[in-house]
C-alpha cells in the first residue's frame, strides 16, 4: 500500500503538499485537508503541489494532511448498431460511480430483429452486457469518462406452414375416381 513519510518544514521556507499516491475505486483525489495547523491550514483543503510555507508557527508541531476524495462521474452514449433506427434514449447520459444509475429501455428499432441487451463497446473497465434496468454505475471508474452502449438484436425467427389443401383435394380425386 502507498505511504507518504513525514515531510519535515520550515517556517518561512516553500514547503508543498505531496502528490497524492492513494487510489480508491470510484473516486477521484481533489486535494489533502490540512488540519492541526495555523490559521492557513486549519481545515482548508490544499491541492496536491500548493504551499505549506508556514502552515504552522509553532516549533514541532505537526500539521495533518487527509486525502479528501470527490465521486468520480461519466457520460453515457448510445448506438442502435449496424441497421438499427431510430433515437438513443434520453437517459441517462451521465451517470455517478455507485449510484443509482441503470441501463434505459431500448428506444431504436431494426427490421426482423428484437432487442436482446445492451453491450458496453467503449470504455467499461471490462465487456459487459446490460439488460434493460441493470445498474451501469460501475462500468467505468474513470472520472470523466465516457461509454457507450450499443443495442444487441437477435434474429427474429417464423415457421413455414405447408397449405394441405391441395393434398387433400388430390386424396378426394383419387377417391372419388377410385385411383387411390
Amino acid at each position: 500500500a502507498p505511504t507518504h513519510l513525514p515531510t519535515e518544514c520550515t517556517y518561512d521556507r516553500e514547503c508543498a503538499a505531496p502528490q497524492n499516491q492513494f487510489k480508491l475505486t470510484g473516486s477521484n483525489f481533489s486535494g489533502w485537508k490540512c488540519t492541526g495547523g495555523g490559521e492557513s491550514c486549519n481545515g482548508n483543503i490544499i491541492a496536491a503541489g500548493d504551499s505549506l510555507k508556514n502552515a504552522t508557527a509553532t516549533d514541532g508541531a505537526t500539521i495533518t494532511l487527509t486525502a479528501q476524495w470527490g465521486t468520480n462521474t461519466f457520460k453515457v452514449k448510445y448506438s442502435g448498431g449496424t441497421g438499427a433506427t431510430g433515437n438513443a434514449p434520453s437517459s441517462p447520459t451521465t451517470c455517478t460511480y455507485g449510484g443509482d444509475c441503470k441501463a434505459p429501455t431500448n428506444t431504436y428499432s431494426k427490421t426482423g430483429y428484437t432487442f436482446a441487451n445492451w453491450k458496453c463497446t467503449s470504455g467499461c473497465t471490462s465487456e459487459q452486457t446490460f439488460n434493460a434496468g441493470d445498474s451501469i454505475s460501475t462500468a467505468t471508474n474513470t472520472n470523466n469518462g465516457e461509454i457507450t452502449l450499443t443495442a444487441q438484436w437477435t434474429a427474429n425467427t417464423f415457421t413455414i406452414k405447408f397449405n394441405d389443401l391441395i393434398i387433400l383435394i388430390n386424396k378426394i380425386i383419387n377417391y372419388i375416381t377410385g385411383e387411390e
